[in-house]
């Protein structure tokens, strides 16, 4: 049998163990709240980084929107200047043929299905076939090129007929062809 003594003794063992395990528990538990307070405030911070970034994106996206706006309003303007200033040509265009008779002209624009390009060319047929190979005189006047390259542009016109002619438009070296509007008038050589 075990002794009064050794009895003593595993009791004050069990019982020194018991104070030590619930002293750790009372201190784990004291501990839980700043654990938790400390965890809170540390998600607290990064919800506030996190709201302050969409916040600036938002804006720049608001701003981008802006920007996208006014550029439509500019290219619509333009688009309506073009429109007007196409009814001016073809109004001075009649007005031209009616002051030169057998003289006729256009304006044709040359673009580039891809939008950039080193040559562009189109095939013009007269309205009316002339009675001999007529004059062609022509002028650029429109011109949109990369402006990361330099200007480097010549016009021709080739393949004089009696019904019509090519029109060629051309860049050479890093230069890009994205659109060129030519204006020509073909007369009668006798004119």
């Amino acid at each position: 049998m075990m002794s009064a003594k050794r009895i003593l003794s595993v009791f004050y063992i069990l019982a020194y163990c018991t104070v030590t395990i619930i002293g750790e528990k009372k201190r784990l538990l004291e501990n839980i709240p700043n654990d938790v307070d400390s965890r809170l405030h540390d998600i607290e911070v990064k919800l506030q980084q996190l709201t302050s970034q969409t916040t600036d994106k938002d804006m720049y996206i608001t701003q981008l929107q802006s920007t996208v706006l006014k550029l439509q309003s500019t290219v619509n303007q333009l688009e309506h200047d073009r429109n007007n200033q196409s009814a001016q040509i073809q109004a001075m265009q009649k007005i031209l043929n009616a002051k030169n008779p057998g003289c006729q002209s256009g304006n044709h624009q040359l673009v580039d299905a891809k939008g950039h390009a080193q040559s562009a060319s189109t095939v013009i047929h007269f309205n009316e076939p002339f009675a001999e190979i007529p004059t062609v005189v022509w002028g650029t006047t429109a011109l949109d090129i990369d402006h990361n390259h330099n200007t480097r542009f010549a016009s021709s016109v080739q393949s004089i007929t009696k019904a019509g002619f090519t029109m060629q438009a051309s860049t050479w070296s890093d230069t890009g062809i994205y659109s060129v509007q030519i204006q020509w008038m073909a007369c009668p050589a006798h004119i």
